[in-house]
């Protein structure tokens, strides 16, 4: 596995996909990669051939036409992104002092930036 796809072969008692007679493969994605959803995958290629693909939910997509599964190797092209995620250092919430809230229903809000109450 390289930073930009995920690779593995379609085998018949492979976990990740499920063969349908409605003709579609399902392919699901947990598993294969930790926190890997379908908004992050770019395409999806069989021996190099490009599929099309369908998101059915996070987890899961839908390959259109159905395949054998027999030793072919299957890789998933991620989105590549321009600048890596890096850790973030924390940065602080000031907390104002509010009054608390014994109305019942609509209130205006507390601070004059907040469009509602907290």
């Amino acid at each position: 596995m390289t930073e930009s796809n995920v690779c593995f072969y379609a085998m018949p008692d492979s976990p990740h996909l499920t063969w349908s007679a409605c003709g579609y493969t399902l392919l699901t994605l947990t598993g294969l990669s930790p926190a890997l959803t379908t908004d992050q995958i770019e395409r999806l290629t069989l021996n190099g051939i490009g599929l099309v693909t369908r998101p059915m939910g996070d987890n899961t997509l839908m390959i259109i036409p159905a395949f054998k599964q027999e030793a072919q190797r299957m890789v998933i092209h991620l989105i590549s992104t321009a600048a890596k995620e890096t850790t973030k250092a924390f940065t602080g919430i000031w907390a104002t002092p509010a009054p608390p809230d014994l109305s019942t229903g609509l209130t205006p809000p507390n601070n004059r930036y907040e469009r509602h109450s907290r």
